[in-house]
């Protein structure tokens, strides 16, 4: 795995993801860095794909020759996510582009990656660096959050049976900062973390209109991050059903 695409800055650096049908076979995508390419307004940071074939160097896994480092477009946000398929076999792998805020969602199936199915929610030319912060779907597949650098919070429905990305919800917390991001395990709270001031908020999805959703918002906490510039960081669920 050596010298696979990436970089230890980006927001969503790496994802593996089983390639269905094989058990000894796994992708891994990986996202480079806007930091990569400073001064640049569109940077060339490319998302690509490396299949892990766990039989091979005497049952420890390598990653297969031919396939290491094959880029599925240049111009990508730092952000990459992966939603389970309706058929509870295939995978969605979606990534956002730079050019005109479009979500691209691949279908990883049991042959290859497939070309993507584009939606494009209106947010247009998102600016470096605009595309930091996180991309996550919510545990019931219905739902994506992201968190736009300096731009704030959205929600949005996803159809896991099409890949389509639709109803564009603005969560209405203007950011400088915006960055962590997670669904609750029962996907009924969004939680986002703003590394401007560390402060956690939350959106309670169950109350019914985009209006009573964006009214939800509550601020639950404070990371307490004491580096500067960032407060806070990344918030994810772990195993016991906390968020972290």
């Amino acid at each position: 795995g050596i010298g696979l695409a990436g970089d230890a800055s980006a927001t969503s650096s790496a994802l593996i993801v089983p390639r269905p049908g094989n058990p000894d076979r796994y992708y891994i995508f990986t996202v480079g860095s806007h930091g990569q390419y400073p001064g640049n307004p569109l940077p060339p940071i490319p998302i690509a794909w490396s299949e892990v074939d766990m039989t091979l160097s005497n049952g420890l896994g390598d990653v297969v020759a031919a396939t290491k480092n094959t880029v599925l477009f240049t111009g990508s946000t730092e952000r990459i996510a992966a939603v389970r398929h309706a058929n509870n076999l295939y995978f969605w792998v979606i990534a956002q582009r730079l050019s005109d805020g479009a979500y691209l969602s691949y279908l990883v199936d049991c042959n290859n990656v497939g070309t993507p199915v584009v939606s494009d929610m209106g947010h247009g030319f998102i600016p470096v660096p605009n595309g930091i912060g996180y991309l996550k779907a919510s545990p019931d597949t219905r739902r994506l959050g992201n968190a736009m650098w300096a731009i704030g919070y959205f929600l949005y429905d996803f159809d896991n049976a099409t890949g389509n990305i639709s109803n564009p919800i603005d969560l209405g917390l203007p950011s400088t900062r915006a960055y962590g991001l997670s669904f609750s395990p029962n996907s009924n709270v969004l939680y986002g973390v703003d590394l401007s001031d560390g402060v956690i908020h939350q959106w309670d999805l169950t109350v019914g209109s985009t209006a009573s959703i964006i009214a939800s918002r509550t601020p639950v906490g404070n990371a307490g991050g004491t580096g500067s510039p960032y407060l806070g960081g990344a918030i994810q669920t772990g195993p016991d059903g906390k968020l972290y």
